[in-house]
């Protein structure tokens, strides 16, 4: 096997407390085989408020592989040994889905998808995008190479390989544990995902809220676009309850100074996520961590 015989993973045995389950697919693990994959360093350039740009600099592989078939064999596993604990109340796969993939493999499989949403009729898919301006039609499947000429149908087919990796990772879930909800948490309004075709996939929506308070933009700003997303979370599964699956007591790293909260802010944040239909109010992290990438959040 490529991962440790008896893998641990700690979860909540304090009884009678439940918890959900997080399966560890999103973390950068040294035992996971990656001297066997094909990976692809992505640059970007992200303007801050300030006006300095920051180089981002990720390292993304989104296609099947090796990856995907290692999370179902860890998946399984721990499905089969902690299928009777009785703290196992939800599974919660992966961590917050996103990115992207543009390799030769992620544009080969691009285009098998355009060929089975235009019904394999290029005219269908010159139409549909309007190739004749700017002498954009294709006449071969293999001449289309670059997705950001095709953003549109490029971030549908994102989303449909996302939900396909969920579905691989949730599938021996459902199979050991039938009766255990299934879920992810989704990041506000990201826009590299369509969450209401994800949300199709899951048995509860929740979501990761962390908003700036006491910052520039002022905290009504803050307060409204929290009570959007969370109204966004409630609406995703037919108006059904939510979770909160991640704040945060303190404050966050990622957006510069972050003030500290002011006495009775943090009851009031997660009040206000129980009154916009939340069934939770859960944390990450409880405490600052003593080291690792995330040790400020």
């Amino acid at each position: 096997d490529a991962f440790p015989d008896d893998p641990v993973y700690v979860v909540g045995e304090s009884r009678p407390a439940q918890w959900p389950f997080i399966h560890p697919s999103e973390a950068d693990t040294a035992w996971g085989g990656t001297a066997h994959h094909q990976f692809k360093i992505l640059f970007d350039l992200d303007r801050r408020p300030s006006g300095r740009y920051a180089l981002l600099i990720a390292l993304t592989d989104a296609h099947e592989s090796l990856g995907s078939e290692m999370c179902v064999a860890i998946n399984s596993r721990l499905a089969e040994r902690y299928k009777d604990h009785p703290a196992l109340i939800l599974w919660h796969v992966s961590n917050e889905y996103g990115g992207e993939c543009h390799c030769e493999l992620c544009k080969e499989a691009f285009r098998r998808w355009l060929r089975e949403r235009y019904h394999d009729d290029l005219d269908e898919l010159n139409h549909a995008w309007w190739g004749a301006f700017w002498s954009r039609a294709y006449g071969d499947w293999s001449q289309i190479a670059d997705p950001h000429l095709h953003m549109l149908d490029w971030k549908r087919f994102v989303t449909h390989q996302t939900i396909d990796f969920f579905l691989a990772e949730s599938a021996p879930l459902r199979r050991i544990t039938p009766q255990v909800p299934v879920t992810t948490n989704f990041m506000g309004t990201y826009p590299g995902l369509d969450y209401w075709q994800f949300a199709r996939h899951v048995d509860v929506a929740c979501w990761d809220s962390y908003p700036h308070w006491h910052g520039p933009e002022g905290d009504e700003a803050a307060a409204c676009h929290t009570a959007f997303v969370h109204d966004i979370n409630r609406c995703l599964k037919g108006g059904r309850p939510f979770l909160l699956m991640e704040s945060q007591p303190g404050v966050a790293k990622g957006r510069g100074v972050w003030p500290r909260k002011r006495p009775g802010m943090h009851a009031l944040s997660s009040l206000q996520a129980v009154a916009h239909g939340s069934d939770s109010v859960l944390y990450f992290q409880w405490r600052k961590g003593r080291g690792g990438y995330e040790k400020h959040h």
